[in-house]
């Protein structure tokens, strides 16, 4: 499946209607932002923070190629705010809460990361950082996580990335191709983290 520049991703129980500003704002000729829905995933065995979540905004690594050239840094503010307006029905307290249910049948543990939405991003090595949101997250402190995301984006699919990010990326031990992130609060930065113990790689 060749993957689209921009997408939300969904399970088929959730509504796409909510979706439809951030397609049609963001949709160009030669850019169609797609919605697409899927089916939920059956019992899994994996890491917590790896489980696909319901909601996913995705972001190829074509965008900030050819696509961000072409279309210039205005449509870039536009996709950052459209991924902001999201935040009430993916991240807010309106937002649906999802659990982990263990084979027990007893919830697992507090979750430290929503299990409704997250947002991935691709490097042109085909590398996915997934950027985990936190459980209760204010709407200043979500803009300015996915503000630092795209940008982070941004920087890692550039001509000459920053040899030092790219480190840290290697140092994570990325899963599957997947990369984990998270907004350090401590820096202000994108960071990723090691997937098996949730520790920061600064």
């Amino acid at each position: 499946m060749t993957l689209p520049p921009i997408a939300i991703f969904h399970v088929d129980t959730v509504s796409p209607s909510g979706f439809h500003e951030f397609r049609e704002s963001i949709s160009r000729s030669r850019l169609q932002v797609a919605i697409i829905p899927r089916e939920p995933p059956g019992p899994m065995a994996s890491l917590e923070w790896l489980t696909p979540t319901v909601v996913i905004g995705f972001i190829a690594s074509a965008y900030f190629g050819g696509f961000l050239q072409e279309l210039g840094k205005d449509h870039y503010t536009i996709v950052k705010q459209q991924f902001r307006k999201l935040y009430r029905q993916v991240a807010g307290p309106e937002a649906p809460e999802v659990k982990i249910i263990s084979s027990s049948g007893k919830s697992a543990k507090v979750q430290k990361y929503s299990l409704y939405f997250s947002v991935v991003g691709e490097t042109s090595t085909g590398l996915k950082l997934k950027l985990l949101i936190p459980q209760s997250i204010t709407q200043t402190d979500y803009e300015t996580m996915i503000d630092r995301f795209l940008d982070y984006l941004e920087e890692v699919n550039s001509e000459h990335p920053k040899q030092t990010l790219l480190k840290k990326l290697q140092e994570s031990n990325p899963i599957g191709r997947t990369a984990l992130l998270v907004y350090d609060n401590e820096t202000r930065t994108i960071a990723p983290i090691d997937p098996r113990t949730g520790e920061i790689i600064r």
